[in-house]
């Protein structure tokens, strides 16, 4: 079975402060252009010229370019924030304040509207006029910088993004002291940029200095406090830490049960964090209540048409996805899109990852057609929104990727995950655990296609990448170690498949437990192996574990019961035990007959 890899993560750290979620820094930047334009404006209005000059044509010109940006007159909107800087500089010089005003503004637009050539340049010299003219301690200054920061990263410059975040951190402590709560929300907006980029070690200190901050001043069980341990429990969660991930949501959700109901948003986030753990981890029956909860806080406290009502519905969705349940899920996502097409642009993350998983239900359902369709508007609309070498674009091209894996289409498969793969390679680096989850993808393609020259350098460097940054014992680290199994096994090497399949297996168990569906496909890979070695006696109890896994962490009639069930037949079959084998395919046929088809691999047929 060859494993899917966890998809980059979208999650942001909850801000503490003010009890809103850190603006995702791959996230367009709507809302928080629009606040800083109008705060700036304001700022040129009411404050003092140093030559007797009026600001009042400049400002004109940028509330016209606002007014015009609304309208959705884009080309009028940035002609008139172009005249606007030149009229500032003539007026009061290119140094001036108001010049930086009129800049910062008019770079605000243009990155909001995808213009980031134009953007960033105007932006990064505004920025460099306030240093020079604002006091060191001004708000605004370090308000700029972290927007600077978040476009710098959305674009992929994250050396640049870190270096501003690192010197806004500095700037503030330095101002309130590194144990004022007034450094807390740029320790979170640090660490949210260190998860983003993968760097999930390096997010770890500012969150527990978030978390000391908080229980010596606020108290242990404030409110505030038990957001930062959750915080705490994601980064853990991404390393693979599950046990301490539970841990520490188990704990959370305990406190914030004991909340009044003016908190009934964070404990609804609460819940949702618990509910994903479980999802992951197969526990479906314990995440499903938690979800309904969640959802039900939000259609009670914000209504039935709200955005986070609709991310609710789909969180209860992909439930039912992981379940291979989609007559539960469509009608749940048709009203989350339906929704968020009313009130988001066409290329916000949101609705993109709600039509991915709008998709995964058309699949299921067995309307490819429709599915790829889907999915390939998404991936339209990213790019034209994002461009075609933006970071943001991989999850999608990922999923489009998968998509024709799972329909036996290797060709077109290729094509998306080499090209997320040199976006990544571009935007985080050779050495990023990013890059070892693009490698393993084609690594598995070529592996499929017997192209085994280019699979095995690609599949040992994502392992050397995914040790070196993520630990020996990460869910990725895993996941290519079995890639690497069935690689061997293709090439009928079946010592060395054992031997990944074992080392895969060990870490599974470890950190997903022994009845996890997939230490149940490990298991299944590993029997294959001792099958081949006519090792039948090794080989038949880890077939009836796998199976019994499945149909007890799935359900009896899950598609991969149905393979599970089909392979053991086939092993049956070649030791001569006939009616055994005819009993179990006759299983198999009626589990797939029920089921859509899941590919499978085939590493039990003679060919292996």
């Amino acid at each position: 079975m060859m494993l899917g890899k966890m998809r980059f993560q979208k999650k942001s750290i909850h801000n503490n402060v003010y009890f809103c979620q850190q603006i995702d820094i791959i996230a367009p930047m709507t809302r928080v252009c629009r606040t800083a334009c109008a705060f700036l404006i304001l700022l040129a209005v009411y404050s003092p010229t140093t030559r007797g000059e009026t600001p009042q044509n400049w400002a004109q010109l940028m509330d016209q370019m606002l007014t015009l940006q609304k309208q959705d007159r884009l080309p009028e909107a940035i002609a008139a924030g172009e005249a606007a800087v030149k009229t500032a500089e003539t007026a009061f010089g290119t140094t001036h304040i108001y010049v930086a005003t009129a800049l910062w503004n008019l770079g605000l637009v243009e990155s909001e509207h995808g213009q980031y050539e134009k953007a960033v340049p105007n932006l990064e010299r505004a920025l460099g006029i306030m240093k020079k003219q604002l006091s060191p301690t001004d708000p605004q200054l370090t308000q700029n910088s972290q927007i600077l920061a978040e476009i710098d990263a959305y674009q992929g410059q994250f050396a640049k993004s870190d270096a501003l975040l690192k010197e806004n951190l500095e700037r503030i402590e330095k101002i309130s002291g590194p144990q004022n709560p007034n450094v807390i929300p740029f320790l979170n907006t640090q660490a949210n940029f260190y998860v983003q980029i993968g760097e999930y070690s390096k997010a770890q200190p500012p969150l527990e200095q978030v978390q000391a901050i908080l229980v010596k001043t606020a108290g242990p069980d404030n409110v505030l406090t038990i957001k930062a341990l959750e915080n705490i429990g994601l980064v853990d969660e991404d390393q693979s830490r599950y046990a301490e991930a539970e841990t520490i949501f188990s704990q959370c959700l305990a406190q914030m049960e004991k909340s009044p109901d003016t908190y009934a948003l964070q404990k609804a986030e609460s819940l949702d964090r618990m509910a994903t753990l479980y999802t992951f981890l197969a526990q479906y029956a314990k995440a499903e209540p938690l979800l309904k909860r969640a959802l039900a806080i939000r259609e009670t406290t914000l209504g039935a048409h709200h955005l986070e009502t609709s991310s609710s519905l789909v969180r209860l969705a992909e439930l039912y996805i992981a379940q291979d349940l989609p007559a539960k899920a469509r009608p749940l996502l048709g009203d989350a899109m339906g929704f968020q097409m009313q009130v988001l642009l066409p290329s916000n993350p949101i609705l993109l990852e709600t039509q991915e998983a709008f998709a995964s239900v058309q699949e299921l359902e067995g309307d490819r057609d429709d599915a790829e369709q889907l999915l390939g508007e998404t991936l339209k609309t990213a790019q034209t929104a994002y461009g075609t070498d933006n970071p943001s674009l991989i999850v999608t091209l990922n999923a489009v990727g998968s998509f024709y894996q799972r329909q036996s289409l290797p060709e077109k498969a290729e094509s998306y995950f080499q090209q997320s793969l040199d976006i990544t390679q571009k935007h985080f680096g050779l050495d990023n655990p990013f890059t070892g989850i693009g490698l393993s993808f084609l690594a598995q393609i070529w592996t499929e296609r017997g192209q085994f020259d280019k699979a095995e350098p690609a599949l040992k460097r994502a392992l050397a990448i995914e040790r070196k940054t993520l630990g020996p014992d990460h869910y990725d680290v895993a996941s290519t170690l079995n890639s690497l199994g069935i690689f061997s096994l293709n090439r009928k090497d079946y010592k060395e498949a054992g031997n990944r399949f074992r080392e895969a297996l060990a870490i599974f168990e470890k950190i997903l437990g022994p009845d996890h569906p997939t230490t149940g496909e490990v298991l299944q890979n590993l029997a294959c192996v001792y099958g081949k070695e006519n090792r039948p006696l090794e080989a038949e109890p880890l077939f009836r574990r796998a199976l019994d896994i499945s149909e007890k962490s799935l359900r009896a009639d899950h598609p991969i019961a149905g393979i599970t069930a089909r392979h053991y037949a086939a092993f049956l079959r070649q030791l001569g035990r006939i009616p055994e084998a005819d009993k179990m395919q006759a299983e198999a046929a009626a589990i797939e007959q029920g089921a859509k088809p899941l590919r499978w691999p085939g590493l039990w047929d003679e060919k292996n």
